[in-house]
């Protein structure tokens, strides 16, 4: 039985299934569903879709702010505030993409936390759906504009 209504779509990574609900996220046993972690109630609750790569979980919670955790225990490594909570992290093949205050903001992989930077400044717009990575470029709807690729650099 879950601890909270969900509302975000769960996530199965390996041999567990994630949950986000009002209170943070849930990591369940996939086998049988019993709980096997869950993210400290100070997080808040999660604002939007879950990430996952292979190590570490993330999602903007409900008070704007994104949160990094271990997935294997769901501890959470690091807070970083001012995310749009309507757009969901991407997972890059060398780091994370988050929105916050009409900019794309990289982190990479190797130091993340350190290097959270401008990616993409000049959106000229505000993002109205999430963003799709395909083959290295980022495709994001933008107002006024419709839909946008970003390669880093060029728009």
């Amino acid at each position: 039985m879950l601890h909270a209504f969900m509302v975000a779509s769960p996530v199965v990574p390996a041999s567990h299934i994630l949950v986000g609900t009002a209170q943070g996220v849930e990591i369940r046993r996939l086998v049988d569903g019993r709980p096997a972690a869950q993210t400290p109630p100070d997080v808040g609750g999660v604002g939007g879709p879950i990430a996952v790569d292979d190590e570490r979980l993330y999602f903007v919670n409900d008070a704007s702010h994104l949160v990094v955790a271990q997935l294997d225990e769901a501890r959470v490594v690091a807070t970083v505030p001012g995310i749009d909570p309507g757009l969901p992290p991407v997972l890059a093949p060398n780091g994370l993409l988050v929105c916050g205050a009409g900019s794309w903001l990289l982190a990479r992989h190797d130091h993340w936390l350190p290097s959270l930077s401008p990616w993409a400044p000049d959106l000229d717009g505000r993002p109205t759906s999430p963003a799709i990575l395909h083959q290295g470029r980022v495709y994001v709807g933008i107002q006024g504009r419709g839909l946008v690729c970003l390669d880093g650099g060029d728009q």
